[in-house]
């Protein structure tokens, strides 16, 4: 009996030593200042197994700070167990296979947090009860995973900075997946997470990383051939973090208090990362409104992924309803990028046509019929013709995806203008308003071209002002030309308005009316428009198409995982892990 215990003991502790590095993993969610005893973490995988686990004791994080940089950096075999930890919750996700890690992940729970992460903890279980293994996992007699939320997510921010991790690129991407990993597979720590007034300590390094993963491009270059997929110039690792910070970001915008205080309370005193021009006392907002555009001009003109252009689209959707007090740098290149999405909705939509009907020569030479198979029609062409006209229809495929990719871009922002000018807002962004009037003629030009592809059904009632009497889109489109039309009225106004001083000095113009047209300053011209926006609101129709444009309005997107989130996840860890481990182990 003696033998065949110590036997069994042996073969739980072999067992049990390749899960180490997991079982410290879970050492992040112990807090290394709590007073009180935080039970340790099982995996609960079998009776004897889960007996040895238990034994092993969890170190604390984050580590104890030391003048050393060494003495500051996580144990080689915490790295280790966390990205072991990344690849056994990305494995087996799906409904049919039952993945304990995964459960063991979604009960994490902090002691300080327990009225907030009861129903989460019950929704949990519930949702597990279908498999053994997570029946396994819910039952009453193993202790959920515990630890301090705090501590996670203040380890997690410095380590997307790149220095609480090692300083590396990859590191940090490491403390990325970590950080999706936790907010998608433990809804305590979402909730948690959201709940925390300080969310910039996640948002700056996330922003910085969106940042760095989109290489600067003119908007020139955006024009090349849409066949030509220039992706490859990004490596697949710089790609992939793109995907994840897009999609944390996405997460951290579906918070209505991390948007408002974004914009109202969270100011950047200076951004040394970000080159493209110098900004001082810049909010939260709009650094992520600037960042965002960045990424989606990049994905736009070398990527072409709908995916990723839809998730930048619904952050900046989240974000407009809680937009003021915008910089004027960020108003400047939000109606900029709109312009270019529009002008590009309709360049691509006339190569479009000009494609199909190259496409469709054969048939018209030949006179085929509109029900004549592939195979009768190029019957009579020679081998090049055939080629050719194979190569126009690829190429109207295309041109026809990304065509609706511009024209989904355009509408969205649109509509994020239409939000920031709507009677909510429009009194406390005065940037955004002057710099749509600064470029209300490019602007008007690219809407006026892209208006029968983007609004088809104001093509043709535009005397009736169909437009301005229909929602959806349609008011949309309405609403910034009349905004802008009401504006250059009241500019003109003042140009020619020969007043007295007192009027003159009412209406911000310098000196004495003389009945002359007045070159107004930029300072006059923002004093004019400021207080035209009070008197816009009780103009004749503003309140009609500004009811309009509210229906076209995006409402809030959430993030949802595609299906099978291994054929991402999984090739991700296991890069993640070559970069980390490549001074100790030889791949080939």
């Amino acid at each position: 009996g003696a033998v065949a215990g110590a036997l069994r003991a042996a073969v739980v502790a072999l067992v049990a030593l390749p899960l180490m590095p997991f079982v410290k993993a879970l050492g992040f969610f112990r807090a290394s200042d709590e007073s009180e005893s935080v039970p340790q973490s099982h995996l609960f995988l079998d009776d004897d197994l889960e007996g040895g686990l238990s034994s092993l004791s969890l170190p604390d994080w984050p580590p104890p700070r030391s003048s050393s940089a060494a003495a500051s950096s996580p144990s080689p075999l915490v790295e280790r167990g966390v990205l072991l930890l990344l690849l056994l919750v990305h494995n087996y996700r799906a409904e049919a296979r039952s993945n304990p890690f995964v459960a063991a992940l979604a009960q994490l729970a902090d002691p300080r947090f327990e009225g907030l992460l009861e129903e989460s903890s019950g929704d949990a279980a519930s949702s597990s009860s279908s498999s053994k293994g997570a029946e396994k996992t819910s039952s009453s007699r193993a202790p959920n995973p515990r630890g301090s939320f705090e501590s996670v997510m203040l380890s997690l921010g410095e380590g997307l900075r790149g220095d609480a991790l090692g300083g590396s690129d990859a590191k940090a991407d490491q403390a990325a997946l970590l950080l999706y990993s936790l907010l998608h597979g433990s809804s305590g720590f979402e909730r948690a997470t959201l709940a925390r007034s300080d969310l910039d300590a996640l948002a700056v390094p996330l922003l910085a990383k969106l940042y760095k993963s989109t290489p600067s491009i003119g908007e020139a270059s955006s024009s090349g051939d849409p066949n030509s997929n220039s992706s490859g110039d990004s490596s697949n690792g710089q790609l992939s973090s793109l995907y994840v910070c897009a999609i944390l970001v996405l997460v951290l915008s579906t918070d209505d208090g991390f948007c408002s205080t974004a914009f109202l309370h969270i100011k950047i005193p200076i951004v040394p990362w970000y080159s493209e021009r110098f900004m001082r006392e810049v909010s939260l907002g709009s650094l992520a409104v600037l960042c965002l555009l960045k990424s989606l001009v990049h994905t736009l003109a070398r990527l072409h992924d709908p995916f990723l252009v839809h998730s930048l689209l619904a952050t900046l959707a989240n974000l407009a309803p809680h937009a003021e007090q915008l910089h004027p740098y960020a108003a400047q290149r939000l109606v900029a990028v709109a312009a270019m999405a529009l002008r590009k909705v309709h360049t691509y939509r006339t190569q479009l046509f000009l494609a199909t009907l190259a496409s469709e020569a054969p048939r018209q030479t030949r006179g085929g019929a509109a029900g004549e198979s592939p195979g009768a029609l190029m019957s009579g062409l020679d081998e090049s013709e055939v080629l050719r006209a194979e190569q126009k229809g690829e190429e109207a495929a295309a041109l026809e995806a990304l065509t609706a990719v511009y024209q989904d871009c355009a509408q969205g922002l649109l509509s994020f203008l239409s939000v920031g000018l709507s009677s909510k807002h429009l009194h406390k962004n005065g940037a955004l308003l002057y710099a749509l009037m600064h470029r209300q003629r490019p602007f008007l030009e690219a809407l006026e071209l892209a208006k029968s592809v983007l609004f088809p059904e104001t093509a043709g009632g535009a005397s009736g002002g169909g437009a301005s009497g229909g929602g959806g889109l349609a008011g949309l489109m309405a609403h910034l030309p009349h905004l802008m039309a009401f504006m250059n009225l009241k500019l003109d106004e003042a140009r020619r308005r020969s007043c007295a001083p007192s009027e003159a000095k009412a209406w911000g113009l310098v000196g004495e009316a003389t009945g002359a047209v007045k070159e107004l300053s930029v300072e006059e011209t923002a004093t004019i428009l400021e207080r035209a926006a009070g008197s816009y609101l009780s103009s004749q129709g503003a309140h009609q198409i500004l009811a309009n444009a509210s229906v076209g309005h995006a409402p809030k997107v959430f993030y949802q995982e595609q299906s099978e989130p291994e054929a991402f996840f999984v090739p991700l860890t296991w890069d993640l892990i070559k970069l980390n481990t490549d001074a100790d182990l030889i791949w080939t």
